[in-house]
């Protein structure tokens, strides 16, 4: 696939369930796309599926994993898995802007991407320590939304800005 232009910052951020204080929780995403009925124990983290919604507000389908059954988006698909976020980003946008390799810090990453605004993205050093393939948000002000930048527990963090 061809490398795509990237939205606007602003339609994605538009687009991203959030709260005033951080991520909106996973439950009541999933209740939004799924329904009140979704099986908690396929759909218990978030992340992905936050971002699928911020891409799809901008016009972008990302990678269809489960369709969304309910809400705006009725119709279109999103992507559930971190991992597989990551790896639909890099072949969708590019090479990331920005790529931090086993960080020690949340200072270290904030170094490298500053104050610009985009797609955050981190793969866990192990999966099983971290609970997940990994985590995918949106980085602004320079922090993960919510604070959620788990470099603690990163092997490598990627950046893709946006505009």
């Amino acid at each position: 696939m061809a490398v795509q232009k990237r939205p606007s910052w602003a339609s994605v951020y538009a687009g991203y369930p959030k709260t005033a204080s951080g991520d909106l929780p996973a439950a009541q995403v999933f209740a939004s796309v799924f329904g009140s009925g979704y099986d908690t124990r396929t759909f218990a983290n978030a992340c992905a599926t936050r971002l699928s919604l911020g891409l799809l507000n901008a016009g972008i389908q990302p990678r269809k994993e489960f369709p969304i059954k309910e809400g705006k988006f009725k119709g279109k698909s999103v992507t559930t898995s971190a991992v597989n976020m990551v790896n639909w980003l890099k072949s969708y946008f590019g090479t990331p802007d920005v790529t931090v390799e086993n960080p020690l810090n949340k200072e270290a990453v904030e170094t490298k991407i500053g104050n610009r605004k985009g797609i955050y993205a981190m793969l866990p050093k192990s999966n099983a320590a971290f609970g997940a393939s990994g985590h995918v948000t949106l980085w602004h002000n320079r922090n993960a939304v919510g604070n959620n930048h788990y470099t603690e527990y990163a092997r490598i963090i990627y950046f893709w800005e946006l505009k």
